[in-house]
């Protein structure tokens, strides 16, 4: 990520980016962002007037290709799709404490929406219900 901001701007970029994460994932949490899927598995994304805003989750690898453990990274796209700027949780940790926590319950919560996981579960506790019990004994 870039180190903007120096001069004209009194925000950096890191500090920019981690008042966008804070915001997304409040409006997330409120259920004021609408999160869809995209093309690519395992990234969701919502969209503004001029932007958009996708989020996945990074599995680390050593250098043995061994799963050492899981990043988050936010991005943000112009109208014509064009990548402006993308953060990791690590590349703000040093600003925004929480970044991990905070990013992680964004990408849970705009997966679970996205993918419509809770229409889905509230559907099958229904039949679940309506299914017809036997108890058999053996």
């Amino acid at each position: 990520m870039r180190e903007l901001g120096k001069g004209n701007n009194a925000m950096s970029t890191i500090d920019k980016m981690s008042k966008i994460v804070q915001r997304v994932h409040d409006l997330t949490q409120s259920g004021n962002l609408c999160w869809e899927e995209t093309e690519k598995e395992g990234v969701y994304q919502a969209a503004f007037p001029d932007n958009t805003v996708r989020i996945r989750e990074i599995y680390t690898l050593n250098e043995y290709e061994e799963h050492t453990g899981i990043d988050y990274e936010l991005s943000i796209y112009n109208e014509e799709g064009k990548l402006l700027e993308q953060v990791k949780d690590t590349d703000i940790a040093s600003v925004y404490r929480e970044a991990f926590a905070t990013m992680k319950k964004t990408y849970e919560s705009a997966r679970r929406l996205a993918l419509g996981v809770d229409t889905a579960l509230d559907n099958l506790i229904g039949h679940l219900e309506q299914w017809p019990q036997k108890i058999e004994d053996t």
